[in-house]
């Protein structure tokens, strides 16, 4: 547990750190936005 603090604190992976939270934003943001797309039916004359 003692890592993941000093992980956090650190300068040196907030760069990392950011770049997973924008990822993971991004990756949620596009499964919800095909998940509506699907249920509205815009992606129906796919085969």
């Amino acid at each position: 547990m003692d890592l993941v603090k000093r992980f956090l604190r650190d300068e040196q992976g907030q760069d990392l750190y950011e770049f997973t939270l924008l990822m993971a934003f991004l990756t949620l943001a596009s499964v919800s936005f095909l998940g509506a797309s699907v249920r509205l039916g815009s992606f129906s004359s796919l085969p």
